[in-house]
């Protein structure tokens, strides 16, 4: 779930990176989020899109926050941006904005495995339904 209360923790209060989130609204309403950071490979700055989430899967909204992020990751001269979990469609999106697809430290693969008989914890077995990217865990704290 990506509250306010799990974005605070995960972006805000932690005290080893430092994290750029960007929002979209419509009226009073948060209709979307992208978070980005800068980091440091060997001497040189890289760019992350960290997370992401928009109402309805909106590829607008999407675009519209991910080219305020390119912005404010060129404005820090990063050197590339990376978004290493990117599900569909906003692959799409993402090489309509330059990004291409690289093999970089192999892929990834997940697996769901039911291992309860309760059936309200059915839906979560379906992949399909999931949506990832880098802040399910800590894949960005890698570079």
């Amino acid at each position: 779930m990506r509250d306010s209360e799990y974005l605070n923790w995960r972006f805000i209060s932690r005290p080893d990176a430092s994290y750029a989130v960007l929002a979209a609204s419509r009226g009073r309403d948060l209709i979307g989020y992208i978070v980005c950071r800068i980091a440091s490979i060997e001497g040189a700055a890289w760019g992350y899109i960290v997370d992401y989430l928009v109402e309805d899967r909106s590829m607008r909204v999407f675009a519209m926050l991910l080219q305020h992020a390119e912005c404010r990751l060129a404005e820090a001269d990063v050197k590339g941006i990376v978004c290493s979990v990117a599900m569909a469609p906003f692959r799409g999106a993402l090489v309509r904005h330059g990004f291409f697809p690289v093999p970089f430290r192999g892929e990834s693969y997940v697996r769901v495995t039911t291992n309860h008989r309760n059936p309200r914890l059915q839906p979560y077995s379906d992949l399909r339904c999931w949506f990832m990217t880098m802040a399910d865990g800590d894949l960005e704290m890698a570079f």
